[in-house]
């Protein structure tokens, strides 16, 4: 999981985790487009919503679109409804799903972050060597250097 840094640029380390990881890329994407969809949804319902109560006509009219002839011997209102309750799902979907992407990339970013920062504290003062590999070989040359300071 932890990758080797060759740029510090943060935007090319979120780069680097997310070719490492492809669905994570895939789930942002996803989960952005769906959100962004939701949000179009929602515009257009509203609109058609708005329309309707400030006239007395019908839904439709000659300047709109169609309904599908499925949808014609329903309310149009409801139909409306069902439409804004399916955008705001997919709209919440779509953003948990990008959110959690976004949050493991930027975990990953922020633990490679702190490994170098660590390597690079440890690297400028001598510090003695422990048996502990990894993480925890840093944290406990880390921690035992805390006293001299």
């Amino acid at each position: 999981m932890t990758f080797v840094s060759t740029s510090s640029s943060l935007y090319a380390r979120a780069a680097r985790s997310v070719r490492a990881h492809p669905f994570l890329g895939v789930a942002i994407v996803l989960g952005s487009s769906m959100h962004a969809a939701g949000h179009a949804l929602i515009a257009a319902a509203g609109g058609h919503l708005a329309r309707v109560l400030a006239s007395d006509g019908p839904l439709g009219n000659a300047r709109s679109i169609p309904l599908p002839e499925a949808l014609r011997n329903v309310d149009p209102l409801l139909v409306l409804g069902f439409v804004g309750v399916l955008a705001a799902t997919a709209k919440l979907l779509g953003g948990v799903m990008a959110a959690w992407a976004e949050a493991r990339v930027a975990g990953e970013v922020g633990a490679a972050l702190r490994l170098e920062l660590v390597d690079r504290l440890l690297a400028a003062n001598s510090v003695r060597g422990t048996r502990q590999n990894g993480h925890g070989r840093r944290t406990a040359a880390l921690t035992a250097q805390c006293a001299h300071v």
